[in-house]
């Protein structure tokens, strides 16, 4: 899904001790998406930024919550100048809660109402020997950027991946998005070097017919 864009993606990761990889054991992109971290826009002044991080609640993704992060994740593609993507809120139910739950989410509420969503799953990595979370979404909406509430969810991911016994947490990003670059290595995520390959369901039909 990232040659579509017509970009190569970097990936970051926070380990329990430094590893150099010469490729990825683990690429799988199919229904994630650029990552958008708070945007750097206008900081609020530090009384009303206090205020506001007191409102931040962060908690387990429920089914309830289908229809709005459906609609945030739309606005994520649209960030990305890409079209909405086939995810809808059953499939939120469907992969996110239900019985074939294929991950694992949590959203960041303020005054009640949902301002950003994380979606996560779990892998694990030969390079480490261990477990770990691979985070595909991380949206925060526009108007409530520059309060933390990006990094409070990353910090709920860190705290479930301790919960997990986890090794390491890893996620893709665009190069070229300078402030989303920042912010993770701000939480302590490092780049390392990589080439993403996909297998589309045409191609994974092709080459399941092989001898």
């Amino acid at each position: 899904m990232w040659e579509q864009f017509g970009y190569s993606n970097a990936l970051l990761m926070i380990c329990d001790h430094p590893v150099e990889f010469q490729y990825a054991r683990r690429i799988r992109r199919s229904e994630a998406h650029m990552i958008n971290p708070p945007a750097r826009e206008t900081q609020p002044a530090p009384s009303a930024r206090s205020a506001l991080e007191a409102r931040i609640r962060i908690r387990a993704l429920e089914p309830g919550d289908a229809g709005r992060v459906a609609e945030l994740a739309a606005s994520l593609s649209a960030f990305e100048g890409a079209p909405p993507p086939p995810f809808h809120a059953e499939d939120v139910v469907r992969w996110g809660t239900g019985p074939d739950r294929r991950f694992d989410g949590m959203v960041a509420e303020r005054d009640g109402r949902v301002v950003g969503y994380l979606l996560h799953h779990s892998g694990f990595h030969v390079g480490h020997g261990g477990p770990g979370l691979v985070l595909m979404d991380l949206f925060v909406e526009s108007r409530a950027r520059g309060y933390g509430v990006g990094r409070a969810l990353m910090a709920a991911l860190a705290q479930e991946a301790q919960a997990r016994s986890c090794r390491w947490i890893t996620w893709q990003v665009h190069p070229e998005n300078a402030s989303a670059m920042d912010f993770y290595r701000a939480v302590g995520g490092r780049r390392y070097r990589a080439a993403d390959f996909e297998l589309g369901l045409a191609a994974i039909a092709a080459l399941a017919e092989r001898d």
